[in-house]
């Protein structure tokens, strides 16, 4: 929950001080290229492709039970680590305000050990995205996507031998977010984001043999930082 909340503290933070990164960039590229970017207002409808990177953190709960024997243990596991993707999408703007439809893809490389260690490795996402253009060259944004997260179990060999099914891979769940994006010239955007992805469907293993079952209920945060292009 601190990190959840620092997350969006920074985010806040970076809300408030991205009008005076826009304003220093825009200078930067005058200096550079003889134009006044900062100066124009920025034109954010079209579709973008970027690149981000950022850190993330992994939480869940393994609960282990049983059968017969009404045996159950619950164990809090997390991970956190880098994390390296990329977005593309496409915006829309009425005014001051922008909408938008974005896809993404992150590489988690997070594991989760436990009774049975469960490894987060990719998440997919499909957003949809409302922001405001407080500035010439800064939109300050909402999303909410449909996330899938890849989480398999590791180490089924020690099972070997026993009859048992798993539930696992691509699990579905709520993810909500918030972000700046400021536009460094007509066509290159930098972004920080930051997001937590709920918990969703559970992934399981049951061993018939031993009457064991295993049950996974992962969320993450992260945040990232990222640079597009928009055409």
């Amino acid at each position: 929950m601190k990190l959840i909340v620092a997350t969006l503290a920074g985010l806040a933070l970076s809300t408030v001080a991205a009008p005076a990164f826009a304003q220093s960039t825009g200078s930067a590229f005058n200096d550079m290229w003889g134009a006044d970017y900062s100066a124009a207002p920025s034109n954010w409808t079209g579709s973008y492709i970027g690149i981000a990177a950022g850190y993330a953190g992994a939480s869940a709960s393994q609960n282990l039970s049983v059968a017969p024997f009404d045996f159950a243990a619950h164990t809090s596991l997390a991970d956190s680590g880098a994390t390296i993707g990329g977005y593309a999408g496409y915006n829309y703007q009425i005014d001051s305000y922008v909408i938008g439809a974005e896809g993404t893809f992150t590489y988690l490389g997070q594991r989760l050990g436990g009774a049975i260690p469960a490894d987060l490795d990719w998440q997919l996402g499909l957003a949809v995205r409302a922001g405001f253009a407080a500035q010439d060259n800064t939109l300050i944004y909402v999303r909410a996507a449909w996330a899938l997260t890849d989480i398999r179990f590791a180490n089924l060999g020690e099972l070997a031998g026993t009859a048992y099914t798993v539930k696992d891979g691509y699990r579905s769940a709520l993810q909500l977010g918030a972000g700046v994006d400021v536009k460094l010239d007509p066509n290159w955007i930098l972004r920080i984001e930051g997001n937590y992805t709920f918990e969703g469907g559970d992934a399981e293993i049951i061993d018939y043999t031993s009457g064991m079952s295993v049950t996974l209920d992962p969320s993450l945060y992260d945040v990232r930082a990222g640079l597009a292009y928009q055409f």
